[in-house]
């Protein structure tokens, strides 16, 4: 089993991260868990966190679950190969 959520600044914030973390921890403390960035979606209005952010609250979430990993993108500098199409 594995385990993933996003983190999105001021929406799914630190401290909902925490707790799906919590929950995890609940079923099985060894499940891997891997914390994404949010990547930005035109049209929608939550940025991507700073790296330094996803980096401190993968850190707190170790305490957790301590096989936790963060992925995250080099902040929205380099350009998209495509556009992004909201569809809903």
């Amino acid at each position: 089993m594995y385990a993933e959520t996003v983190f999105i600044p001021d929406y799914v914030d630190e401290r909902e991260v925490l707790r799906v973390a919590e929950f995890v921890a609940s079923v099985n403390r060894d499940i891997p868990f891997r914390i994404d960035a949010y990547l930005p979606i035109p049209d929608l209005p939550w940025k991507a966190p700073e790296v330094h952010q996803i980096q401190s609250i993968t850190e707190r979430v170790k305490d957790i679950l301590p096989n936790s990993t963060c992925f995250y993108g080099d902040e929205g500098s380099t350009p998209l190969v495509y556009e992004i199409e909201r569809i809903y």
